[in-house]
């Protein structure tokens, strides 16, 4: 059965692991991992979660969000998620997202959002699959690409 739970420093190997198997050199640096990891001081609005099988065992995946308060609602906005290349296809991603919708609701947000690359296929499928839709199409005129807010 898979598990999660609040990640750690003693996760930033294997976050970074993940992070470069599913993004390769566009992915996260392991400086920025580690300083998400340390909590960002007294009040931190960026958090991480592991997914894994049993206490000892290798990450399955993770997923990065920080918490948004502004003048429209409160809400969490899906940063990053990352599945292990050898876990793929085992519904790692589809127990991130539950222990994200779960840590939304006990911390009273009123919803999730998530920017995905409109060249993402896969990406875009999978959260449409667990319940997110469009909401919004930013187009990027400098790279000539766009990406939907889900």
């Amino acid at each position: 059965m898979i598990q999660t739970r609040a990640a750690d420093l003693t996760d930033l190997q294997e976050i970074h692991r993940i992070e470069m198997e599913c993004f390769g050199s566009t992915g996260v640096p392991i400086s920025q991992l580690q300083w998400l990891l340390e909590k960002q001081g007294e009040n931190p609005s960026l958090f991480i979660a592991v997914a894994f099988e049993s206490e000892n065992s290798e990450l399955k995946g993770f997923i990065c969000w920080k918490s948004v308060k502004d003048s429209v609602r409160n809400h969490f906005e899906i940063l990053d998620l990352g599945v292990g290349k050898t876990f793929r296809d085992q519904g790692v991603e589809n127990v991130l997202i539950e222990h994200i919708s779960e840590v939304a609701k006990l911390s009273k947000a009123q919803g999730l959002t998530v920017m995905v690359p409109g060249a993402n296929l896969g990406a875009m499928q999978f959260y449409a699959r667990v319940g997110f839709f469009p909401q919004n199409k930013i187009d990027n005129i400098f790279m000539g690409d766009s990406a939907e807010i889900m």
